[in-house]
């Protein structure tokens, strides 16, 4: 139960800290609303200046390492890390499927979560929990 609980609160926290975090880049790299060209129109993300991208691929290391930490400190299992990174990369490639992003955001959308639980699953971990769980 303890690891089911720590799963679910690992992804609500990583789906909060991609919100903040896609949110404080949306007040830092404001979106035109409407396509600067008419030709743009057919370009999904052609308004989207470049640095607000890399705040999405952010976000999404973000989430998957957050919540990633959290799913292990309450569930006490580091594979909860990865669960939490699953969901994240679920997320992203559903997001990638309803809007077209350029390739390398495709790639993004698996990699960073990926990198953000391979970092959550290298923090140091507390003694007490290597002591309990043999690891």
């Amino acid at each position: 139960m303890r690891i089911a609980l720590g799963i679910a609160a690992g992804v609500l926290i990583a789906f909060l800290t991609v919100a903040v975090v896609e949110w404080i880049g949306s007040l830092a790299f404001p979106v035109a609303p409407e396509p600067l060209h008419r030709s743009e129109a057919a370009v999904p993300l052609a308004g989207v200046p470049f640095p607000a991208m890399l705040v999405v691929v952010l976000a999404w290391f973000l989430g998957a390492f957050v919540g990633g930490w959290f799913a292990f400190r309450i569930g006490r299992r580091v594979w909860a890390i990865w669960a939490v990174a699953a969901a994240v990369v679920a997320a992203g490639i559903l997001a990638i499927m309803m809007i077209l992003h350029p390739m390398w955001m495709q790639v993004a959308a698996v990699i960073a979560p990926l990198l953000g639980a391979l970092a959550a699953a290298r923090l140091p971990r507390p003694a007490a929990l290597d002591r309990a769980h043999g690891g």
